[in-house]
């Protein structure tokens, strides 16, 4: 993994704990919805602010093979 400044770090961090955290209140909706928005719009987004979202989309991944497979984003 590659080296994170304290910020960039910490943002990861956060959106992990959200997306866990909805997951784990009953979102499952709201979950997926994070994780197509981004997919889709990635792209759009600077270079390294985008390397962050991927990580934080990788991170978060798993939940849905475990939770609902039929929910699992297509890979």
């Amino acid at each position: 993994m590659k080296s994170l400044n304290t910020e960039a770090f910490a943002t990861q961090l956060a959106l992990i704990s959200l997306i866990r955290a909805l997951n784990e209140n009953g979102q499952q909706n709201v979950v997926r919805q994070a994780h197509t928005f981004l997919d889709m719009e990635l792209k759009h987004f600077p270079e390294g602010f985008r390397d962050d979202l991927e990580e934080v989309r990788k991170s978060t991944a798993n939940i849905f093979a475990v939770n609902a497979p039929s929910l699992a984003p297509k890979q």
